[in-house]
This record gives C-alpha cells, structure tokens and sequence, in this order.
C-alpha cells in the first residue's frame, strides 16, 4: 500500500516540478517476469522510473544505503534489496531470481554505480548472469534529466530483448554488451 500511495504522489511532483514524461511504455509487458536495466546518474533514477511504470520494481541497491535507519525503512517499503558491490553477491542473485520465478520485476543498473561524467559506463557481467538464469524479457530503459536540479525528466522505454528465445545461448559478458548497447541507442535518439 505505501508503495502506490508513493507511487501517486510522488509521480504526480515529479510531473509537476520536473516535467516527468515517459515515452515507449507499451514496451513493458504488463504481466510476467521482467529483468529491468537502465543507466544511472543520479539518486533520482529508481525513483523516476518507479514513478514511470505500473508495477513494482524491486530495485537491487548498494548494501551502505540500508545502513540509514530512515532510509533503509523507505527503501524497503519501496522494495528494494541490498547487493554488495566488488563481486558476485550470491544472495542478491538468489533473491533477484526469486522475485522473477514468482513473475515480479527486478530493477538494477547494469553500470554499478552512479556515472560521474553523464556517460554510459561499461556493465558489470551480473545483468548477464540475471538475464540468462532469469529466462525472462530484459527492458532497457534510458534516462535523461535525472542529474539536472530541476529536469526535465524523461523514462525512455526501449523493447523488450529475449536472449533465449534465440537458437545460440549467449555468455552472460555478451548478454550484458547488448543490454548496454540497447541503452546507448535509447540515450542517443
């Protein structure tokens, strides 16, 4: 419930204060398991896009963040769970797994880390490893404005990539490549 109570209000300032638009939503399947990758440039990002779509995102998140008592609570109640970075998080992959085997969606920001120069970073090999075990759509999404003090924003919603509907099984590294290079496209148009 105070997912959706901060999904409205929240929404409706970001619309007002930031000029929040959201292009391509059609392209997120409204049902089913959903791996969701986007760029990150600021602490605004899994707000904006939480904002943007219809459905819950449970957004992978720095383990430091849960370390603030009023923050962890927000970001919970947000559904967010704790990743820790420099390796392989065993946990946070199962959990990850977990909550796209029970149809849910799965946010994360391939890069690891918010980008210091408004660039698109190279992405750590964990989108791949998801994408491949997770056997579900990957959405790329883009977006703009976030860095800025006052927007605009936009959530550029690109198509939905199915790796394993392929007949070649693709290595999580060249999963990952073409995530990002979906995103690149998305950022550029």
């Amino acid at each position: 419930m105070f997912y959706w109570f901060c999904h409205f209000i929240v929404g409706w300032f970001l619309k007002i204060f930031y000029g929040l638009r959201v292009e391509g939503l059609e392209n997120f399947p409204g049902e089913g398991p959903v791996l969701m990758a986007s760029n990150h440039r600021s602490n605004m990002d899994p707000v904006a896009i939480g904002c943007a779509l219809n459905r819950e995102i449970h957004f992978m998140a720095k383990e430091e963040l849960f370390e603030i008592p009023v923050l962890k609570w927000i970001i919970i109640q947000w559904k967010a769970f704790p990743v820790k970075r420099g390796g392989a998080d065993r946990h946070a992959i199962k959990l990850a797994l977990d909550i796209l085997a029970n149809n849910g969606v799965v946010g994360l920001f391939p890069e690891g880390t918010r980008s210091k120069t408004g660039e698109l970073g190279p992405a750590h090999p964990g989108i791949g490893l998801l994408a491949a075990k997770g056997n579900c759509p990957v959405v790329p999404i883009a977006l703009l404005g976030t860095d800025r003090l006052f927007g605009p924003i936009k959530v550029k919603i690109g198509k939905p990539l199915q790796f394993f509907t392929e007949e070649e099984k693709l290595k999580a590294e060249e999963i990952s490549k073409r995530i990002m290079n979906e995103i690149a496209k998305l950022l550029k148009e």
